[in-house]
């Protein structure tokens, strides 16, 4: 569900959240510079986004950001033709002398419409001209009679009487868009479709792509155990990315498209918040193991998953009817924000034939081992076979500093254990129930006995030799999905000391 309605929650939010502050911006003070300015913002943001797309190339070998500099070009040449632009405005002496044909000839027609008598000539040399009032719109050359040009020269040549004053045509200025400054009215207005093919496709391609993926890839990882807040901070990102293009014409927009993708963002969003997250196509995995302690007789069938929905998944489950059901977080720390859910599994039947010189099928055979000491006083060899698998675990509680398993293939070239050593050793095999002699070493200034548990894995479920997951999979609800919690749905453990 979240990769259905997310997306489309993002955008028509981005949409509508941009037009309303950049066409009120407009609003309140319409400029003919609006994208240009939009587009050094774009700029200015594309560039620092190409810093550190080169410092995580450079330094942390990180080259998915190669996108940002296809950005980065379609905004520089945009911003580019934008000031190529500004060339086609009027010089600042022909926008002056527009003014100053309009103050000669209002001038002119006030001295022949009224007496030149020394009263009335007297006031009103003396008084000066006083206009309507002031607004936000008022030019500010409107009071100034000596800008750009000398004004005394043209009142001593009107009060000479000659009227054959030469004064020019008032300079062309087009048809600017309304409510916008006068000088704008000879900018192209194709300019814009342009820079539109410069920075719209590019963007759809390079960063759509990354998009869908990444929306698909995501939303599914919160059953994962992976944040939800960090997948919503991804898409919008990419939503900001992917929509940002459209910042420096979204105030030519009237307001009836950015109203119907605001009524789309409230939909979407209350849909997200009350529908049911999960369905037959979109389902809620679940991770199941089944873990028997054979040193305290204990057999425990667990569940993984987002915490309210395993607990309603487990409800559903006979074995798990009036059980007492402990949830705690998961021991992997990538699953932390997962809940585990333990309740007395079925028994498990993997094991169906004795092992040499045996007369029973308890699951306290089904795992042996033996430890021999080394020459060494920090060294020891431990010998772990499994009944019916090829693959077992050894838990150490202290790291150990080398280690060595007969017959396995060895790099010297590399360390086995790394510089601080390890607590883990994964034994495979490609025969059934083989043993394994693993040789290992620890730190003979530690004060401490290594310890630790050894685990087998089996992991076949088609012959319904695991009951629990089947009981599982047969009362999972249709929008769930069971998988392995890890590399084994049955592990086995037992405790040693060397």
């Amino acid at each position: 569900m979240l990769a259905d309605f997310c997306p489309s929650m993002m955008l028509s939010a981005w949409f509508f959240l941009a037009w309303f502050f950049l066409r009120g911006a407009s609003a309140m003070r319409p400029s003919a510079l609006q994208r240009l300015y939009t587009l050094i913002w774009l700029f200015a943001g594309s560039f620092v986004l190409l810093v550190i797309v080169t410092i995580l190339a450079q330094n942390y070998q990180i080259a998915g950001g190669y996108l940002i500099m296809f950005i980065f070009a379609s905004n520089f040449f945009a911003l580019l033709i934008s000031y190529i632009e500004l060339f086609f405005l009027p010089k600042k002496v022909a926008y002056a002398g527009r003014f100053d044909h309009a103050d000669g000839a209002r001038s002119h027609s006030e001295s022949a419409s009224r007496p030149l008598t020394g009263t009335t000539s007297g006031a009103r040399s003396e008084e000066p001209l006083v206009d309507d009032d002031a607004t936000e719109t008022t030019s500010l050359l409107r009071g100034d009679r000596r800008s750009f040009r000398r004004y005394g020269d043209r009142r001593q040549s009107a009060s000479e009487g000659t009227e054959s004053e030469e004064q020019s045509a008032p300079y062309d200025l087009g048809h600017p868009y309304p409510g916008e400054q006068e000088w704008s009215g000879k900018l192209p207005n194709w300019l814009w479709l342009i820079q539109f093919l410069l920075m719209v496709p590019i963007t759809l391609i390079l960063v759509g792509q990354v998009a869908l993926l990444l929306t698909s890839a995501l939303s599914q990882t919160p059953a994962d155990g992976n944040s939800s807040l960090m997948i919503y901070i991804v898409f919008a990102v990419l939503t900001t990315l992917l929509a940002s293009p459209l910042a420096p014409f979204i105030h030519r927009f009237t307001y009836h498209i950015p109203t119907f993708l605001f009524f789309v963002c409230v939909g979407t969003a209350i849909y997200n918040m009350v529908a049911f997250p999960f369905s037959r196509d979109h389902r809620l995995k679940v991770f199941f193991v089944q873990q028997m302690d054979l040193d305290k007789g204990t057999n425990t069938a667990s569940l993984t998953g987002i915490d309210g929905y395993v607990q309603g998944i487990i409800k559903e489950i006979p074995s798990a009817q009036g059980k007492h059901l402990e949830c705690t977080q998961p021991e992997v720390h990538s699953r932390r924000e997962l809940q585990k859910c333990l309740w007395d599994g079925l028994p498990a039947r993997v094991v169906h034939q004795s092992p040499p010189f045996s007369n029973t099928t308890s699951p306290k055979a089904w795992l042996d081992y033996s430890i021999q000491r080394g020459k060494k006083a920090n060294e020891a060899s431990i010998t772990v076979v499994g009944q019916n698998t090829r693959s077992c675990r050894i838990f150490f509680d202290e790291p150990i500093l080398d280690l060595a398993v007969a017959g396995a293939v060895s790099d010297p070239r590399f360390n086995a254990t790394g510089h601080h050593g390890t607590r883990e050793i994964r034994l495979w095999h490609r025969q059934w129930s083989q043993p394994w002699n693993v040789s290992v070493a620890w730190d003979r200034d530690a004060n401490s006995t290594p310890s630790g548990r050894i685990v087998c894995l089996w992991a076949d479920a088609n012959g319904g030799d695991i009951p629990a997951f089947d009981e599982v999979q047969h009362y999972l609800p249709v929008w769930a999905i069971a998988t392995k919690f890890g590399d084994g749905l049955v592990e086995v453990s037992k405790r040693f000391k060397l």
